[in-house]
């Protein structure tokens, strides 16, 4: 597509029901920023949109290396409400400053108010990257004043900043009359992402966030840019346990393992048998002992985790597949629940071992939840560093499976040694969530007012 105006829908599906909570402070904060500006906020009916985060099920670090990923779409999300404007003002009810811009992201200057001589906060680096890269694919954009809403916590592996992406890009496309593919969106909000706030992302959280679907995980294949939905059997509940460790991709760690796998990749290239090497994923585990000669330690380990977790994922999604119809009344057979336990323990292992991207504290509640009635499987999940476990468990025991774990980790004898937080993290409390697999991003419908 070119990006040319349309009268077809906007990127997601169909208007829905919008739950209670943040669309509705949302909607207060814009009456308000609307009747500060004197207009009439009861006349203007503000358009809403969802961004739903996700949790990746296993694949972690193989989207940025040409392979393959498993996650889905959630019910927790980034909202904004929005109505036409000139320019591009956007609040958050959560995080301080404002973003002001031009529709196509470029900085608005001349004005001299305050806000916007202390320049855009560090959130606004997503949205005026989102911006950018639309208009770069020809969108025309109009601007629109708007608010942001959130119910994903910041930094703990469920995506936020992809979240606040689809939705500016959802809303900006939508009120532009601006029709692009979900990839060629997905597409320009990473490269904002890269571009503007720093982070050498992967597309997967992008892509998930455009083209999930409730009740099924999407398997993405990062080099073809093509999805597949698989369904999750109703036999399995995910919950995600947040450790309360806080990380910031863009502090070094993140990028740095993104570099080694470049480095990896040149290095292997040098080798007359890997000259024609495109990506880490084009590597397959016969091809491992040859690169022990070529690489040195550190990095291939890294490239060990990448070509592993690639088959762990093609094995974690046909399991499913398998589960869906081998189910039987509402129960998991032992030897499927065996085989992802085997898959996912292993995801874990690599991750921490090989990528060398995990922490005391995931580590500590991927023991503790082992110990629980229902449990199937655990894994850190995410980028790494801290964030957030993901679950697998048997239908029924996902809330009960949580609290066993945050029981024993709260008390002082079940807790890990830490070390001190890396720069710009932080520890709070951890606390769980049972995931309802949720669509994609989306066009909502606001409460009537009584």
């Amino acid at each position: 597509m070119d990006g040319k105006r349309t009268s077809r829908a906007p990127v997601g599906s169909g208007p829905a029901a919008a739950p209670s909570g943040p669309p509705g402070k949302a909607l207060e904060v814009l009456r308000a920023e609307l009747a500060s500006l004197g207009a009439d906020s009861d006349s203007l009916v503000p358009r809403a949109f969802r961004a739903p985060g996700r949790v990746n099920l296993i694949g972690d670090h193989t989207d940025y290396n040409g392979g393959l990923v498993l996650p889905a779409a959630i019910d927790l999300a980034v909202y904004l409400l929005c109505v036409p404007a000139y320019n591009v003002l956007l609040r958050s009810t959560s995080e301080p400053g404002v973003v002001r811009l031009r529709p196509d992201g470029q900085e608005i200057s001349g004005e001299g108010t305050p806000e916007q001589e202390e320049g855009l906060p560090s959130w606004g680096l997503y949205v005026q990257g989102v911006l950018r890269e639309l208009a770069a694919e020809g969108c025309r954009l109009e601007g629109f004043l708007g608010v942001v809403a959130s119910d994903i916590p910041e930094g703990r592996g469920l995506s936020s900043s992809a979240a606040l992406e689809v939705a500016v890009a959802t809303a900006s496309t939508a009120i532009s009359d601006c029709r692009l593919e979900p990839w060629t969106v997905a597409e320009a909000c990473r490269r904002g992402e890269e571009t503007y706030a720093g982070v050498r992302c992967g597309i997967m959280d992008q892509a998930v966030s455009l083209m999930g679907k409730a009740g099924s995980a999407c398997l993405i294949d990062t080099a073809e840019r093509s999805l597949r939905h698989v369904p999750i059997p109703d036999a399995i509940e995910m919950v995600v346990i947040d450790s309360g460790v806080r990380r910031d991709l863009s502090d070094g760690q993140y990028n740095s393992r993104r570099q080694e796998c470049s480095d990896a990749l040149d290095a292997l290239k040098t080798a007359p048998e890997f000259a024609n090497l495109e990506t880490l994923s084009d590597l397959r585990p016969n091809d491992l002992p040859r690169c022990t000669k070529l690489l040195p330690p550190a990095l291939l380990r890294r490239v060990r985790h990448v070509v592993t977790e690639n088959q762990r994922v093609e094995k974690v999604a046909g399991l499913l597949a398998e589960a869906v119809s081998a189910s039987k009344d509402g129960s998991l057979p032992p030897e499927l629940a065996g085989e992802l336990r085997s898959q996912v323990e292993e995801s874990h292992r690599s991750l921490v071992e090989d990528y060398e991207a995990g922490h005391p504290v995931t580590d500590r509640i991927v023991e503790l939840a082992r110990g629980q009635e229902g449990y199937i499987g655990a894994r850190q999940t995410g980028a790494g560093w801290g964030g957030s476990v993901v679950v697998f468990c048997h239908r029924g025991t996902a809330a009960r499976l949580a609290t066993g774990v945050l029981e024993v980790l709260d008390h002082p004898e079940g807790r890990a040694e830490t070390a001190s937080p890396s720069p710009g993290t932080g520890r709070t409390g951890p606390s769980y969530h049972v995931c309802r697999i949720s669509d994609g991003a989306c066009e909502i419908a606001l409460p009537q007012s009584p």
